[in-house]
């Protein structure tokens, strides 16, 4: 199917809404380049600092020349040897006024220390820089975990703590893009999620598996209802080309053909 149908309707939505949409790194390269043909989703997407490195390397074949020199740029940076950046000198951790915590989380080399110690704050706005400062800090100058397991453990289960039980959707959303954590705790989590913006981000976390994309779709052609209160959450998973084909048929049976999920489907099994 072609795509105009599908880039049609994104362009009802804004170009950080179409990001969001396309934050998975299971999203065809087809799909994702031909989506966002538009230059505003695409710069959005590639210069966020929590995109996964698959999208990065499918962006790398976009049409427009800036986007694609701005992922090659990405990726060569995260996979340079060379460390050129040199660690904040951090006051102790007790010490630092509640003004300084941005800055201290938003250094790209900010202490996985200083990161666990504020995903305990009360402000929300801290527990959600702690979870992104953490993914940026995974992505962009990724640890060798041998030299400290023990560190590595407390990290994963600290921010599944806050991807299962904070009461803030707005820090859940951030937790679920932690890259640390694995496909048994993101499953545990999609379980509980009540929060329709949550759930999608669950479903585009790379440990996602295909089982869960099954689950979901389940529940989407078993209850109708939660079509509607997950609408977005439906729009990611009929995004992801692990989606199996006899399934993908089947639930798009039942959907219309002139919404995302219904175009993302037909794109998928017309190509």
């Amino acid at each position: 199917m072609s795509l105009t149908a599908l880039q049609a309707h994104l362009e009802t939505l804004t170009a950080a809404e179409v990001a969001d949409l396309f934050l998975s790194p299971y999203v065809s390269e087809a799909l994702l380049n031909g989506a966002t043909e538009a230059a505003g989703p695409a710069m959005w997407i590639v210069n966020r600092s929590d995109v996964f490195d698959q999208t990065l390397e499918k962006l790398v074949h976009h049409r427009l020349e800036g986007i694609r020199n701005r992922a090659t740029e990405k990726l060569r940076a995260r996979r340079s040897p060379l460390f050129l950046l040199q660690p904040p000198e951090e006051p102790p951790i007790e010490e630092i006024q509640d003004f300084e915590v941005e800055d201290v989380l938003g250094n790209p080399l900010a202490s996985f220390e200083a990161i666990l110690f504020f995903s305990r704050a009360l402000s929300e706005d801290h527990r959600a820089s702690s979870c992104l400062s953490l993914t940026r800090r995974l992505l962009e100058h990724p640890p060798n975990w041998s030299v400290n397991l023990e560190l590595k453990r407390a990290i994963q289960q600290r921010f599944f703590e806050l991807l299962v039980g904070d009461p803030s959707v707005f820090v859940r959303a951030y937790a679920a893009r932690v890259p640390l954590l694995e496909s048994k705790m993101l499953e545990e989590a999609e379980g509980k999620e009540t929060n329709d913006g949550v759930a999608a981000r669950l479903l585009q976390h790379p440990g996602t598996t295909v089982r869960q994309l099954e689950t979901r779709a389940h529940a989407f052609m078993r209850e109708p209802d939660l079509r509607v209160r997950f609408s977005r959450t439906l729009a990611v998973l009929t995004l992801d080309e692990r989606f199996p084909p006899s399934l993908r048929r089947e639930l798009q049976a039942e959907l219309s053909e002139e919404g995302l999920p219904g175009l993302a489907n037909a794109f998928y099994l017309g190509n």
